[in-house]
């Protein structure tokens, strides 16, 4: 029975933590910008083992003191009433008690596991920003801040223990004074002739069987306050509805081509902050490209992210072949789209596994990724490494250098073979010679693809069919490369300086 009850402990949990994992993939990027992984971390590994430990061990101590609760007062009551009344006076304590110290316990135990998520999200940052820490010679600094948060996460794991200590003390002092009563009341019973020796004896024994499964009982509240605690955490998470979701009904899936229209599109990450972009129109034929030129802050990436849905665009401003964005199946628009981030994340898997991460139906065809890598200009960095494309990547790709990155980054865009693919600066980290190389590439492997380069670079997007240049959210100038330049605008100036300085 042990096993058993272990067993579905451990599917129950397998279960909970995949749901939980998959509600944290499916939520927003507005919602993520706001929570740390470290509390998801904990969520995710200490409160589900709490939900685990009720499940799988707390259910069968129930079980097991229900068992005894219903068998062993029968065989007490058959001996003697009067000392089953007797033995009754002090045992209705234990439920005032355990109710007196639930909410505290409940309450501090909260507060531990919000601690333990401090103290991940801590330890998590360091590590990932370990370069930093020993750029800025901060080792020192980081492990005080850490023994802080460790303090205090030992702080209230202290005040924790202290009131879960007082159950079990509390449950064996009503369980010793209640050997006390039966051994003074039933002492005179005996005396008295209504009991015998024997039974009393028999009686006796009967009560102390009663104090492991009390022990169990405390020991299962504990068990149930924690658990139902650490369920209360998940489900605080997995109850919110994400932000973005699928449209009601089921819309036909049919394939992109990849004409982009924005009507009149206003967007703000916040209202109280103001919008991020304001009246934005544009109209980009299928096969077409795009080139987005502005200061930092003036809305590049927004205007990306717009496009496949990070960000919820107001209804009716932005339209993919001519229905409205909110209208596609997350899956369908997501599949005709490839994007290359600001800062190409890899993740720690083989070369070529992180390109074969873009390909859309998740089986990339024989020769696509060496020739998606060859496009990217990365294909001969590649096959210098040891292991070629089967050279494993530590964490966000750390083995490779920021160009390499990029390079593999914008691969695994191509291997996905979109209808529309979104650039956002992603040339930053190689030199200009290769930035033109890649380009040229680009331009003949995404020839019939809607493509949208965002850059500080005009030699990204001098050769884009539409330039145009946001600032502070609106477009100011717009048109090819030789018409901004002839305006002599801010795109004609930047123009004339990068040119200068690549001279």
């Amino acid at each position: 029975m042990s096993l058993s009850f272990a067993r579905a402990g451990v599917r129950l949990i397998h279960g909970i933590r995949g749901r939980f994992f998959s509600h944290l993939l499916r939520m927003d990027a507005a919602w993520h910008d706001h929570e740390k992984i470290g509390d998801h971390m904990s969520l995710a590994t200490n409160d589900t083992e709490s939900v685990r430990m009720f499940f799988g061990i707390g259910l069968l101590l129930l079980l097991d003191t229900l068992f005894y609760f219903v068998l062993v007062p029968l065989f007490m009551i058959s001996i003697s009433w009067k000392l089953m009344v007797a033995s009754l006076l002090t045992l209705p304590l234990i439920p005032l008690i355990v109710a007196k110290l639930t909410h505290v316990v409940e309450r501090r135990f909260d507060e531990v596991q919000e601690q333990f998520a401090t103290v991940s999200e801590r330890a998590r940052e360091s590590f990932a920003g370990v370069r930093v820490v020993k750029t800025f010679a901060r080792e020192d600094a980081e492990v005080r801040s850490f023994a802080k948060q460790a303090r205090e996460y030992f702080g209230k794991s202290m005040r924790f223990a202290k009131v879960f200590t007082l159950e079990m003390p509390a449950l064996v002092l009503i369980l010793g004074i209640a050997d006390l009563v039966v051994v003074a009341y039933g002492g005179s019973l005996v005396l008295a002739g209504e009991v015998s020796v024997g039974g009393f004896t028999a009686f006796f024994q009967y009560l102390i069987r009663l104090s492991g499964p009390m022990i169990g009982l405390g020991w299962t509240i504990m068990l149930y306050q924690r658990g139902k605690v650490s369920m209360t955490r998940i489900e605080n998470i997995t109850g919110i509805r994400p932000g973005i979701a699928d449209p009601d009904g089921t819309p036909p899936d049919e394939p992109v081509r990849g004409a982009i229209e924005f009507r009149g599109l206003t967007f703000a990450y916040d209202r109280a902050a103001g919008p991020v972009l304001s009246d934005i129109d544009l109209n980009l034929a299928p096969g077409r490209t795009l080139g987005v030129m502005g200061r930092v802050g003036s809305g590049k990436t927004a205007l990306l992210n717009l496009i496949p849905r990070l960000y919820d665009p107001p209804p009716g401003t932005l339209f993919i072949d001519g229905r409205d964005v909110r209208e596609f199946p997350l899956a369908t628009l997501r599949r005709a789209i490839g994007a290359v981030p600001q800062e190409a994340f890899l993740f720690s898997l083989s070369i070529r596994e992180n390109v074969e991460v873009g390909v859309a139906n998740g089986r990339p065809r024989d020769g696509l990724v060496e020739a998606c890598t060859r496009t990217a200009r990365v294909d001969g960095d590649i096959r210098g490494l040891k292991d070629g494309y089967d050279t494993l990547l530590g964490e966000r790709g750390v083995n490779l250098s920021g160009g390499q990155k990029q390079r593999v980054a914008i691969a695994r865009a191509l291997a996905r073979e979109p209808a529309i693919l979104l650039f956002d600066d992603c040339l930053s980290a190689v030199d200009t010679e290769t930035e033109k190389e890649i380009l040229a590439g680009l331009r003949e492997a995404s020839r019939d693809v809607t493509t949208v380069i965002a850059s500080h670079r005009v030699s990204a997007v001098k050769d884009a069919d539409e330039i145009i240049i946001l600032d502070e959210g609106r477009i100011v100038e717009r048109g090819t490369h030789h018409e901004l330049v002839r305006h002599g605008g801010h795109y004609a100036e930047l123009a004339r300086k990068q040119s200068e300085d690549g001279e």
